[in-house]
């Protein structure tokens, strides 16, 4: 009797385990190297739009933030707009007093100053007219070269103003130094 060994058939399973493992380990080792690609590509794409977009964040705020003349500017039109919103607030109040006829009448003061200049004022002459409410009470200044004279002239308004209700009830005089004329003269 006799027997054979097969000494190759051990060996050739031992080298196909060596080879399955191998090829395991390899597949395993290039699953993991693709898997490390990817991570690194990602991670450039990623760093290279953060980059971008801090660079669009600095332009942008380079845009924003005013240069020195630019804030200058800035401040004057500041100070003007403050300026403004001063006097448009002053200019508001006098056109409501406008149109509360607070500072005089809608048909004006014409019909006044015109019957003052029909009054005859020989010797004497006007420098100020101040009409107050509303036409109602008037201060007239002015020269003229004689006390008889300006009394004539203050009876003359009185005269003429009578029919409206209004009349001079003061009259102040005087003299500059020591000189004879003219005489400056006050009516109210």
């Amino acid at each position: 009797m006799s027997q054979h060994i097969n000494l190759l058939a051990p060996r050739a399973q031992e080298d196909r385990f060596l080879q399955r493992t191998g090829l395991g380990l390899g597949l395993v080792l290039l699953a993991i190297a693709g898997w490390w690609g990817l991570l690194r590509y990602e991670t450039h794409q990623a760093q290279a739009q953060v980059q971008a977009q801090a660079q669009q964040l600095a332009r942008l705020q380079a845009q924003i933030r005013p240069t020195g003349a630019q804030a200058q500017a800035r401040a004057a039109l500041e100070t003007e707009i403050q300026a403004l919103r001063a006097e448009a607030a002053t200019l508001k109040d006098f056109l409501g007093e406008v149109r509360q006829a607070g500072l005089g009448r809608q048909a004006g003061y014409s019909s006044v100053l015109e019957q003052l200049a029909r009054v005859p004022h020989p010797e004497t002459w006007l420098t100020q007219i101040e009409l107050r409410d509303r036409g109602a009470a008037m201060t007239l200044t002015g020269s003229g070269l004689s006390d008889h004279a300006i009394a004539n002239y203050a009876a003359e308004i009185n005269r003429q103003f009578a029919p409206q209700g209004f009349q001079l009830r003061s009259l102040e005089l005087a003299r500059p130094g020591n000189a004879p004329t003219p005489i400056s003269f006050k009516l109210y």
